[in-house]
């Protein structure tokens, strides 16, 4: 398995991984070594230059030479459990390899992953294109962290925790965050019922909620926030390219295997506005119908929308 770096990472992990390549190659794993006792300190002691490794990042973790991140621990760490310290994995490498540690190919190789990532300090470089805005207006609701960013044309990370932390960091972001929490006390704003979800942050416990893309839309209208989202609409032509490359889609799909997909239409058609965004029903419809008729597929015996059953 591929070693895979989070926004941050437990020192101990990251200094097995110096010498144990093949040992928790995710934060799943580590987990499960991390709720049986000890196992991961052993794991370190057992070899005297990992060990002596760890104890030498310690230390310049005690000298202020290697930065703790407490903002930011993984899910399963809770920011007070002080047990386990985090680290910037970028900065950890960086210091590996200037006390002339050597980097393993799968570690260099999931460093280049991760710089390439969003994240907090490189949010504002990765815009929502007009595609992307389209998209993302026909998702079903957005959480609040998505609703800011995606109203100031910013993709986001896929982590809400590190959404959280874009929107602290700039200004705009946390006064639309602020009146946003505002407008819902006042009745302004209403929240989808049922969709709140609550986390741990080292200022306390915060809940997230989410909202319906166009009653956001509406409300930053109505305090004429200025926004690339209220220009992106769909045009005719739009449209009926959209139809055109999903027929074309299908009927490659029906040649290579002529029996009906698992989803439903209902199913189906969601899939395939994530690829072609301007898709409508009826042009999905269209496409489908077109597509069997000229493979002679079996998809008309299953997929029908419950209304039609």
């Amino acid at each position: 398995m591929d070693l895979k770096l989070d926004k941050t990472m437990p020192v101990t992990w990251l200094t097995m991984h110096l010498f144990h390549k093949n040992f928790a190659p995710n934060l799943a794993e580590f987990e499960w070594v991390l709720r049986r006792t000890d196992m991961a300190y052993e794991r370190v002691e057992r070899d005297k230059e990992a060990f002596s490794a760890l104890q030498k990042c310690m230390q310049d973790i005690m000298d202020s030479n290697l930065k703790i991140d407490a903002e930011n621990p993984p899910s399963f760490i809770g920011p007070r459990d002080i047990e386990v310290m985090c680290v910037d994995p970028e900065e950890f490498f960086e210091w590996a390899s200037s006390k002339g540690y050597q980097l393993s190919q799968p570690i260099l190789r999931a460093l280049e992953e991760l710089k390439s990532s969003i994240r907090p300090c490189n949010f504002k470089e990765h815009r929502l294109n007009k595609d992307d805005l389209l998209k993302i207006k026909k998702k079903p609701s957005w959480d609040m962290y998505e609703a800011v960013m995606f109203m100031h044309s910013y993709k986001g990370c896929d982590d809400f925790v590190l959404n959280r932390k874009c929107i602290d960091e700039d200004p705009e972001l946390s006064e639309l965050y602020v009146d946003s929490l505002a407008a819902y006390r006042t009745g302004e704003l209403s929240l989808i019922e049922g969709s709140t979800k609550s986390f741990d942050r080292p200022a306390g416990w915060e809940t997230l909620y989410s909202v319906t893309p166009s009653d956001y839309i509406r409300w930053c209208k109505s305090r004429k926030l200025k926004s690339d989202i209220y220009k992106t609409q769909f045009t005719g032509h739009d449209v009926r390219d959209a139809s055109d490359k999903c027929l074309d889609y299908l009927i490659s799909i029906m040649k290579e295997n002529p029996e009906p997909p698992p989803e439903n239409r209902e199913k189906h058609y969601a899939l395939m506005v994530e690829r072609f965004p301007a898709l409508t029903w009826s042009g999905y419809k269209y496409a489908r119908r077109e597509a069997i008729k000229k493979t002679g597929s079996n998809w008309a015996k299953r997929g029908r929308r419950q209304s039609e059953r």
